[in-house]
């Protein structure tokens, strides 16, 4: 058996407005493993869909005139899926890093990302690929890509000793029923965000990607305006929703976890670091 742990990321800059995203890196971890058994089995947990497994096993064999089979894949993931917490990524990531160490194919590290995000695109999980996600998640820190063009913008070395609380609602956001075209106003928002990202300023490029996707992607914006006025930190929508995320300074962090276990008792918090 063969087993890696990948990581989960949270967003900064939503990629789907401009094709250009950024995320930072936490600590929470996920588990992949692949295995020995008979023909092709995905076993997932918590249950999902099989289709992006699969997919990572289609174009894998594709692209390597590998035959894959006599296999079991797992994924042991700690969010559940569509709600904006890097699923997709961390698990098409995982099972395709996985698939090159069981039939010991030598590749590049950037090919490995990329292969993962054009199965996430094609099995429909994902819009753009989210290159910034699965380098986030894979690599930690904060990164900056053009995911149109796959291609790495800016990765930025931060002092990183914040704490970070998920809060997870109940409901989920399908992305096939999403479409955001920005008008522009708001691509010149967007593009501003951007530019923030390149010169490393993360706090203020969540806190505008978050005005501008909350009316599109929130049931009910005050919620973010409530989080910000009740606690000290960082307020996010993580990818497209409806989770959130509160990135704290350690000294505030028992506090704001007081408040949001009190005053947002709609969310399931779950409490990790930035890395």
């Amino acid at each position: 058996m063969s087993e890696i742990e990948i990581h989960s990321a949270i967003t900064v800059l939503n990629g789907i407005g401009i094709g250009k995203g950024a995320t930072i890196g936490t600590d929470i971890k996920h588990k992949i493993r692949i295995r020995e058994g008979e023909g092709i089995q995905i076993k997932t947990n918590p249950t999902n869909d099989q289709k992006l497994a699969l997919t990572c096993i289609d174009d894998f064999s594709e692209k390597y005139n590998i035959s894959v089979d006599n296999i079991i894949i797992e994924t042991d993931l700690s969010f559940m899926s569509e709600r904006g917490l890097k699923t997709s990524s961390i698990s098409s990531l995982g099972i395709m890093i996985l698939l090159k160490r069981y039939f010991n194919v030598d590749s590049s590290e950037r090919e490995t990302i990329e292969m993962s995000c054009k199965s996430s695109i094609k099995a429909g999980v994902s819009i753009t690929g989210a290159l910034d996600d699965a380098y986030g998640c894979y690599k930690g820190g904060f990164v900056v890509t053009d995911n149109n063009n796959m291609r790495i913008l800016k990765e930025h070395q931060l002092n990183l000793d914040k704490e970070i609380f998920y809060l997870i609602p109940n409901d989920v956001n399908v992305k096939s029923n999403f479409e955001f075209k920005p008008n522009i106003m708001e691509k010149y928002i967007l593009n501003n965000v951007l530019k923030a990202c390149l010169e490393g300023e993360w706090k203020k490029s969540i806190e505008f990607n978050t005005n501008l996707y909350s009316d599109y992607l929130l049931k009910d914006t005050d919620v973010i305006k409530n989080l910000r006025e009740e606690t000290k930190g960082v307020v996010g929508i993580n990818g497209l929703g409806p989770s959130l995320f509160l990135v704290s300074d350690e000294y505030d962090a028992s506090k704001n976890f007081d408040i949001i276990i009190d005053q947002f008792k709609e969310y399931d918090v779950i409490r990790g670091n930035l890395r």
